[in-house]
């Protein structure tokens, strides 16, 4: 039994190691791709955007996003927008869209 214990202390010691790694590394290794998600979150949650794909394509050529990511910026397969949004309707009540526009601007002046 006094085995068992030491490899759960281990186990927790190596959770808290990584752990602390992970929160020192977090803020200087994000990924723009975080920004295309808090956007169709805010589309599909907000906006009641359900095809990503045909309302990018159907954005003025001058939009600020045709502009700066072009009209092929969404790469990812449709369950992982839905996913997403559907994730955004259970949060829905704590979120506003506010919050969604302001991490996108942020985002758009780090990269």
């Amino acid at each position: 039994m006094k085995d068992f214990a030491y490899i759960i202390k281990k186990i927790w010691l190596w959770a808290i190691v990584g752990l602390m790694i992970r929160l020192i590394v977090m803020p200087i290794t994000l990924h723009s791709d975080i920004w295309a998600v808090s956007f169709v979150q805010k589309a599909f949650v907000f906006d009641g955007v359900t095809d990503i794909y045909d309302y990018l394509f159907n954005l003025p050529a001058n939009s600020a996003l045709a502009v700066n990511y072009g009209k092929n910026f969404f790469t990812y397969p449709p369950l992982a927008y839905f996913s997403l949004g559907i994730f955004g309707l259970i949060l829905k009540p704590l979120v506003n869209a506010d919050f969604l526009k302001n991490l996108a601007s942020i985002l758009l002046e780090v990269f």
